[in-house]
């Protein structure tokens, strides 16, 4: 696809930053005549995000440890068994009581609870635990992915000051305070652990940290980029560790690459014809391969990007949060939108730029909700259609 020139390419961020400043003018000097947001309104919405991510990152949880308490229909750890149905249980009792809750993942919820009940083998819990996050993060529009290609490098540096003394230098929890610990740290070099778990679930324990252990929050010391670079290169710590670059084009996506665990992406390939063909220690070295060489975001990643904080955007200007709508349209359109111009048909990106402002008048002049909705479903579904109509993008 021809790239149009450097100078029109920065133009829309140039007029973006423009826009975002007079926007916060506005908004300042209208103050005293806007209905004001409550500052509840804004403590509502992180309080919800803050309570999707923990839900998130509970069956994540499960969804790895549950084979520490239950072998074989048999539970051989007591403690972990009892964490499992407390966890289970707080999770059904928690969507239950939030806002907005869908009833496909309300029976989820409650049917892992039962499965958890019914001590049935890992495979089932895992699988119900994956389905679950996709559906809880799609409902409640939370990314799952990096914004950007983490930094493998600066993953190593971070982890190298943050995490050795408890994880040790290679990951195997053997770190110099380890021995002071209870419970001591967990080894993230085991394969066993390593190839069970996703750079996700490891942004999750970074960002939240982790209850009843020394592992601490870093959701304030860390930005988001920094928590996804560390997680992704935790990832490259796993013992046997060995990338080979592949025969064979795989093209793995960073969105996959995040949320899939090895074991999953070993599956992706052996769908595939020309992978199936690789023995089953070249599929992890191709698998190892792309986990120390991540890909940049592609068009259906920034695509989500957009779409997600331009959804968030509505549910702040429906809540009465003015400012947080402005600012969560401005990321999307910053982080998802803007990088994508240059690779749009002209009157696509036009079109898009119109109902971005379009829906920034309606927020700032207090326009009704039915209005702005319907501006939000008209740039979600040219989007949409980016992704289906080749006609869409630039010849």
């Amino acid at each position: 696809m021809k790239r149009t020139p450097l100078g029109i390419c920065l133009l829309p961020a140039l007029l973006a930053a423009f826009w975002l400043l007079s926007s916060q003018s506005k908004l300042r000097l209208n103050s005293a005549s806007m209905s004001t947001p409550s500052s509840g309104a804004a403590a509502s919405f992180a309080e919800d995000e803050a309570e999707t991510r923990r839900t998130v990152f509970l069956l994540q949880y499960i969804g790895n440890d549950y084979g520490r308490a239950v072998r074989n229909g048999l539970v051989i750890d007591s403690l972990e068994y009892a964490e499992m149905q407390n966890f289970s249980r707080t999770l059904v009792e928690s969507y239950r009581a939030s806002s907005q809750s869908n009833k496909r993942t309300r029976a989820g919820l409650t049917q892992l609870e039962k499965h958890i009940a019914a001590k049935v083998e890992l495979a089932v819990i895992r699988n119900l635990c994956a389905q679950l996050v996709g559906q809880v993060a799609q409902e409640k529009n939370l990314l799952i992915f990096p914004l950007a290609t983490p930094d493998l490098n600066m993953g190593a540096q971070l982890f190298r000051e943050n995490c050795v003394s408890c994880h040790g230098e290679r990951g195997d929890g053997n770190g110099p305070t380890a021995d002071t610990l209870n419970p001591k740290p967990r080894d993230l070099s085991a394969p066993a652990y390593l190839d069970f778990v996703t750079p996700f679930h490891i942004y999750q324990a970074l960002t939240l940290g982790i209850s009843g252990t020394a592992m601490p929050s870093f959701g304030e010391a860390f930005s988001s980029e920094q928590s996804w670079s560390v997680a992704f290169y935790v990832m490259t710590l796993r013992r046997g560790f060995a990338p080979l670059a592949p025969r064979i084009d795989v093209n793995f996506s960073l969105q996959q690459l995040a949320v899939q665990t090895n074991i999953e992406l070993q599956r992706s390939l052996s769908r595939d014809a020309q992978a199936s063909k690789l023995s089953t220690q070249q599929v992890v070295n191709t698998i190892d391969y792309y986990r120390s060489h991540l890909p940049q975001l592609s068009l259906a990643e920034h695509v989500m990007i957009a779409k997600t904080k331009w959804r968030q955007s509505l549910v702040c200007y429906q809540s009465g949060d003015s400012a947080q709508a402005l600012a969560y349209l401005m990321e999307g359109y910053m982080e998802g939108f803007e990088p994508i111009e240059a690779f749009l048909a002209n009157k696509v990106y036009l079109r898009v730029e119109k109902l971005v402002t379009e829906y920034r008048w309606c927020v700032e002049e207090k326009g009704s909700l039915d209005k702005a909705a319907a501006f939000i479903e008209e740039m979600i579904a040219v989007l949409d259609e980016i992704l289906r109509n080749p006609r869409m993008l630039r010849a």
